[in-house]
Formats: C-alpha cells, structure tokens, sequence
C-alpha cells in the first residue's frame, strides 16, 4: 500500500548520506528484480554494485550526480535516491537512434516503499533530467528490468519511449532483459 501524496524534497547526496543510500539500495533492488532472480545474486549484486563504498565513490565522482530525497515533513530520513551519469557508454539501442549525440543516463532510482506514492521517485527525475538538460543534454537514456512492470509504468507515464533491449548482469553470473528507454527533453 503506498501513501498519500505528500510534498518530497530533493537535494544532492553528501558524502554522509552513503550509508543511508547503500541501505535503500539493500532494500529496494530486490524489490526490482524478478522473482526468478535467485536471491544469491540478488545479494552478490548488492555487495558488489550497492555497497556503501560503492556509493560514496558515486557521491565523489564529477561524473555522476546523485540526489537524495524524503517527505517535506522529514527531510532528514531519507527515502529515495537517483544516480545520472554524464559521462557512460550509451548501450546500442541508444546510439542507433543517437548516433553521436551525447545523452544522459539514469542510471539508478530507488525508493523505499513508505515513499513510493508520495511523488518522490517523480521529483528525483524531474530534478534529474533538470540538472542535465542545464549541462546540455537533450536525451537522457535508462534501462529497467522488462519484468517490472510498476517501473515500466512509471517510465511510460514520464514519457521515456522503449527504443530497444539490453542484457543487464546480476550477480556476476545471471543475465536478465531489460527494456531500453529514451527520453528527449525539450
């Protein structure tokens, strides 16, 4: 069950927000996986991708923007969080519709379940997508599992058009299908 809307704050991640991001990560990628995804690498994943050294490294790279988010009512607990990448390799569906042309990537957005309803998860896009239209982008890519079908929604709704496919690894081992979606900001 989600809650009621509520006014969310966005704000950049600072380097002691790592361990709260690493814990969100540890508690929504599983959620964001599919149920066929055995949960050994579901945690292998999260040891080696989500990690709170992982995230400070996100936090610390010029090349990465990472924002954090949480409910008005308590900016202090913090219940989403979105990655960008200035600088990543498109994947091919990408630069088959781009050729050359720079583009953004959204490249992670979790939020914890007492968030999701509220708006955040929008907010942490919307400021997003703001933060690398002013750099110059005027695409911003992600790729999301084609098995969750709450996120294809939510991409849908926010306008990101699926170009194409991709195979995403999970684990070190275990390959999965995701949807590669594009969005062009005006």
């Amino acid at each position: 069950m989600t809650s009621a809307p509520r006014a969310a704050v966005v704000r950049p991640a600072r380097p002691e927000d790592a361990p709260a991001i690493a814990a969100i990560a540890a508690a929504t990628f599983p959620d964001a996986s599919p149920s066929s995804l055995p949960r050994a690498a579901v945690d292998a994943h999260i040891a080696l991708r989500l990690s709170e050294a992982a995230v400070a490294a996100w936090i610390a790279d010029p090349e990465r923007i990472v924002l954090v988010g949480a409910a008005a009512d308590a900016p202090e607990t913090l219940l989403g969080y979105a990655m960008y990448e200035t600088a990543a390799t498109p994947e091919a569906p990408v630069t088959e519709r781009l050729g050359d042309v720079p583009a953004g990537h959204l490249s992670k957005l979790y939020v914890l379940a007492e968030g999701r309803g509220t708006g955040l998860a929008e907010a942490l896009v919307h400021d997003g997508v703001e933060r690398l239209r002013r750099l110059g982008f005027r695409h911003v890519w992600l790729g999301t599992n084609a098995q969750n079908t709450r996120a294809n929604r939510f991409y849908e709704r926010l306008g990101f058009a699926t170009i194409g496919a991709r195979q995403f690894v999970v684990g070190g081992e275990r390959v999965e299908d995701d949807w590669v979606r594009l969005l062009t900001v005006a």
